[in-house]
């Protein structure tokens, strides 16, 4: 079982299917584009295909309320299936009735006892992205490395109980030690253009409240924020923490100016190559929303037509050497 285990939990009701003499149980054990509850201080998504890798696993395993010791089915013979469909990842298996846990099972889906799936994932080499530009940080599921098992639950637990289980706070607190290692886009916090011939002049504080920084909520700090490209953190511990204001603090807008300056800026600030990177991906949206080219694209072509240039050059000086 990998170290940086994973669970969640789908209050979905459970299908069981007794036409013929065996039992068929079957639900979603996630679903995609929805937002979950609030895990610890962050929400979660789960997009479209982030189960369609971990699917090619040779088993996977339906247990009963996660305990490896009541295995009901699993995909290596045959008595479960799990795919992806539209709206989620579905699973259906039929339970082996020679077992306690099989019986059991199907008597408490019978009498609305459980009604509520999980599954049990690592994202050890999978792929999730964060958006910490929302008043609340989101965690958007791209790719689940692996799925290990789905399971019919009696309720959710708290992941944290578990022994062996990466909870939810520590995937977020995991999350805020990489943001501290590194600086963050906040994001815009309007697409909205000022016209173009907008005056601007760096805002202080007291241009986007009355209150002191320390008394503002998070979801007002990572408000201010999103007027700059880049921040210390998400939520900025201080105001001094955010560089590269461009959004007029009245409504939003987008100046102009302030996002040239800020481009003519960039070279003399003390940011690390990723960091500035991420700048210059946070102002390139804005000089393509004014219809120009980033500075340092513009270089970029230069420098690649002067190097088609030198090229000609020493192919015509050859020949005129032969």
């Amino acid at each position: 079982m990998a170290k940086n285990l994973e669970r969640r939990y789908i209050n979905t009701a459970l299908e069981l299917r007794e036409d013929d003499a065996t039992p068929i149980i079957s639900g979603y054990a996630a679903r995609f584009n929805e937002l979950s509850e609030e895990l610890y201080g962050f929400r979660e998504v789960i997009l479209p295909g982030a189960f369609r890798d971990a699917l090619q696993a040779t088993d996977i395993r339906a247990l009963f309320n996660h305990d490896p010791s009541q295995i009901v089915a699993r995909t290596k013979n045959n008595t479960l299936r799990v795919w992806e469909d539209e709206y989620g990842l579905r699973y259906e298996f039929t339970p082996n009735m020679k077992t306690t846990a099989g019986r059991d099972l199907v008597e408490l889906i019978r009498r609305g006892e459980v009604d509520q799936s999980s599954f049990s994932f690592s994202m050890e080499g999978g792929k999730e992205e964060w958006d910490d530009s929302r008043d609340m940080p989101l965690r958007r599921i791209i790719k689940v490395a692996r799925l290990y098992d789905v399971s019919p639950v009696t309720y959710p637990a708290y992941p944290s109980t578990s022994v062996g289980v990466r909870s939810a706070k520590e995937v977020f607190e995991e999350h805020i030690r990489k943001l501290e290692e590194r600086g963050v886009d906040p994001g815009d916090v309007s697409d909205k253009l000022a016209p173009e011939a907008e005056p601007w002049e760096a805002p202080n504080l007291e241009d986007f409240t009355d209150e002191q920084w320390e008394d503002l909520s998070d979801a007002e700090k990572r408000r201010i924020a999103r007027h700059f490209a880049w921040a210390a953190s998400m939520p900025p511990e201080a105001y001094g923490d955010l560089k590269f204001p461009h959004h007029r603090p009245s409504d939003g807008a987008v100046v102009w100016r302030a996002v040239s300056n800020a481009a003519a800026r960039l070279p003399q600030a003390n940011l690390s190559s990723t960091d500035i990177d991420k700048v210059r991906g946070h102002l390139a949206r804005h000089y393509r929303q004014f219809d120009r080219t980033p500075p340092w694209e513009e270089d970029s072509q230069r420098q690649a037509r002067l190097k088609i240039l030198r090229r000609k050059a020493e192919l015509l000086f050859k020949k005129e050497v032969i």
